[in-house]
């Protein structure tokens, strides 16, 4: 908790004599390190229409128990059906933090009467922006953990870790577990291709693209590009157009990856050259912007 502003005063004594100083004291903002954790993975999950899956077992969803539409009813696992009852509506606001609507009722994920404690309950709300229907998506790999915004130290959490039906969801310290690690399907759309455009640094006979599609899980692919004109190589990334895309490049012995973090792209095109990356493009050889 943050400290109360206010002002103190310390008086010492030494040899009969006194001395005293007033002390100001600022106050401490509680949820600074919240804020700051939310801003830095603000880009790890995409707005968007998710089936939430535990990384617990395959098929297993979060779900509002009985498809209710009513304030405080439970949400748990259930096996995946399909319905709108297990499936969640991704927003972020301003700083950073994630809301999910459930798409069968419109209200959001809440840590029941925001108490931030080992099994506190989660359940669904009518939205009200409070802090009990924050959460910052951290991505790792495949797989989110979904701190809530109560507290830093506290995740989205299967109870007892058991992956069945009714299974009861709540939030728990995190601990890294699996009952703590959720996967994010997109449903709801189709995603399209996108043509990647690179222009090498110097003419060259044969370049080759590789890339990560970011999801749960990523796909990954690569292909041999194919030349186009004014030093272009073009290719086709399937199934990327709609969301963020991570590219290398390679050519002879050398492998053009932004210095290891790939160059993120979205968009049905995109190109690379120089060293720096530029989405919606107009897919010819005189890349500009559209």
């Amino acid at each position: 908790a943050g400290s109360k502003a206010g002002k103190a005063t310390v008086t010492a004594t030494a040899g009969g004599k006194s001395a005293s100083v007033e002390v100001t004291v600022e106050a401490q903002d509680p949820y600074a390190e919240l804020d700051a954790l939310a801003k830095a993975h603000a880009s790890d999950l995409e707005d968007g229409t998710y089936a939430v899956s535990t990384a617990l077992k395959d098929g297993m969803v979060l779900d509002v128990a009985d498809g209710s539409r009513k304030d405080g009813a439970n949400v748990r696992l259930w096996s995946s059906n399909g319905t709108k009852a297990q499936r969640w509506t991704v927003s972020h606001d301003s700083k950073g933090y994630v809301t999910l609507r459930n798409v069968n009722s419109g209200k959001a994920l809440d840590v029941k009467d925001g108490k931030a404690a080992n099994g506190s309950n989660v359940q669904q709300y009518a939205p009200n922006s409070y802090r009990s229907q924050k959460w910052v998506a951290v991505r790792s790999g495949s797989v989110y953990k979904l701190v809530s915004a109560l507290s830093p130290s506290m995740a989205l959490d299967v109870k007892d870790g058991k992956a069945a039906n009714g299974s009861n969801v709540q939030i728990y310290t995190a601990n890294g577990y699996r009952s703590q690690q959720w996967t994010f399907g997109t449903v709801g759309q189709s995603l399209k291709s996108a043509t990647v455009w690179y222009r090498p640094s110097s003419a060259q006979s044969r370049v080759r693209v590789q890339w990560r599609v970011y999801g749960s899980p990523d796909t990954t692919g690569g292909v041999e590009m194919t030349q186009a004109c004014g030093g272009w190589w073009k290719a086709t990334v399937p199934s990327a157009g709609s969301t963020r895309v991570g590219l290398s490049f390679s050519y002879g012995s050398t492998t053009d990856d932004n210095g290891g973090k790939l160059y993120d792209v979205k968009g049905e095109s995109a190109a690379v050259s120089g060293g720096q990356a530029v989405t919606d493009v107009t897919p010819n050889c005189a890349v500009t912007n559209k």
